[in-house]
C-alpha cells in the first residue's frame, strides 16, 4: 500500500512538472507572438532598402481628400471619384500632392449588405468609400485603403465632400482664371490647349468631374484637369489668405463644418498657415506609377509596386544615419 502511495506521488510530481513546463512554454510563445505583432504594427517607422536603413519622417502632416460622386448620401453612399493625398512637409515647407486614380486596383475592406466584415480583397480603390455604413465610416475605409497601398504609412486626417459641396468650395476663392494645359474639347468644345478660361461656381463640376465614358481610360484626362484645378486653387487660396486672412479663414471654417472630416477647427488654422507660407510646385505633384488596362467590366490601373516603393521612400522617409 505504501509502495502504491509512493508511486502515485512520483507520478503526480511528474505530471505537475510537465504541466509547469508546458505552461511556461505557452507563456513564452504568447510573449513572442505579442512582440511580433507590435513590431509589425510599427514596421513603417524603420525600413531597409538596398542595404540602407531609413526612418519615417515624423514632421509631415497629411490630409486625404475624397470627392464623392453623389448629391444625396442618405440614398446612395457614393464612390470616390477624386482621391488626393496632400502632404504638408514642415521640414521643407512644401505642399506635395499624390493623386490616386479611382481605378487603382488594390486591397480594400469589404462588407456585405448586412454590414458583416468580409476582410480585405483586391478591388477598385474608388469603391472603398462605398462600403462604409455611413459617410464617416466610408472616409475611414478609404483612408485605411490608401494607407495600406502606400506601405502602411500612417494617415490621420481625411475629408470627404460630395457634388453639393463643389460650388461652396469654389465660393471660398471666387472666380479662378487658368490657362488650359491640354485639349479638353471632348468635355467642352471651347476648352482647347492654351486657352484662358475662368472657373466659377457654375462650371466647376463640369471641369473637375465630367469625362467621356465612351473612351477608354477617360479618368486619366480627368485627373489631369483635376491636377490643374488643385494647383491653381491652392495658389489662389494663398493669395486670398495674404489679402484677407481672417475672412478667408472664416469661409474655410464654414465650408469644413459641413463636410465629413476629422479635421478640427484648430487644425484648419494650422493648415491655413502652412498653405499661406509653403510653396507648391508642379514637380511636387505626383501620380502613382503603373499602367492602365481593360478590366472585365471597368478600366483598371495596375500599380508598379517596385516604383511605388521608391516613391514612398522619396516622400516619407530619410536615411537613418
Amino acid at each position: 500500500m505504501k509502495k502504491n502511495k509512493k508511486r502515485n506521488f512520483i507520478v503526480l510530481g511528474i505530471v505537475i512538472v510537465l504541466v509547469a513546463c508546458i505552461t511556461i512554454m505557452l507563456f513564452q510563445v504568447k510573449g513572442e507572438k505579442k512582440e511580433v505583432v507590435e513590431t509589425d504594427q510599427n514596421s513603417y517607422r524603420y525600413i531597409k532598402v538596398d542595404g540602407k536603413d531609413y526612418r519615417y519622417r515624423t514632421n509631415l502632416k497629411t490630409i486625404l481628400f475624397l470627392g464623392i460622386d453623389t448629391t444625396d448620401e442618405t440614398k446612395n453612399q457614393g464612390q470616390s471619384d477624386a482621391i488626393d493625398l496632400a502632404i504638408f512637409d514642415r521640414d521643407q515647407q512644401k505642399i506635395k500632392i499624390i493623386s490616386l486614380s479611382r481605378d487603382t486596383m488594390c486591397k480594400i475592406r469589404l462588407f456585405d449588405s448586412e454590414g458583416n466584415d468580409l476582410g480585405w480583397d483586391k478591388q477598385h480603390l474608388g469603391l472603398a468609400y462605398s462600403y462604409g455604413k455611413n459617410r464617416k465610416h466610408g472616409g475611414i475605409l478609404a483612408k485605411d485603403a490608401v494607407s495600406k497601398l502606400l506601405s502602411d504609412i500612417p494617415l490621420v486626417n481625411y475629408t470627404a465632400f460630395d457634388l453639393n459641396s463643389l460650388q461652396e468650395l469654389q465660393d471660398i476663392i471666387g472666380d479662378m482664371p487658368m490657362v488650359l494645359d491640354g485639349d479638353y474639347i471632348d468635355i467642352n468644345p471651347l476648352w482647347k490647349k492654351g486657352k484662358k478660361i475662368v472657373i466659377n461656381r457654375d462650371n466647376v463640376e463640369e471641369f473637375v468631374r465630367s469625362r467621356n465614358t465612351s473612351k477608354d481610360y477617360s479618368n486619366k484626362t480627368r485627373m489631369q484637369r483635376q491636377k490643374l484645378y488643385i494647383q491653381t486653387y491652392i495658389n489662389q487660396l494663398k493669395t486670398q489668405l495674404t489679402n484677407d486672412y481672417s475672412t478667408t479663414l472664416q469661409k474655410m471654417y464654414n465650408f469644413y463644418s459641413k463636410l465629413t472630416t476629422n479635421i478640427t477647427l484648430k487644425e484648419i488654422d494650422s493648415y491655413a498657415e502652412m498653405i499661406l507660407n509653403y510653396s507648391i510646385d508642379n514637380n511636387e505633384y505626383y501620380t502613382l506609377p503603373g499602367e492602365d488596362q481593360k478590366g472585365e467590366l471597368h478600366d483598371e490601373f495596375i500599380v508598379d509596386q517596385k516604383q511605388l516603393k521608391q516613391l514612398v521612400l522619396q516622400l516619407f522617409y530619410e536615411e537613418d544615419k
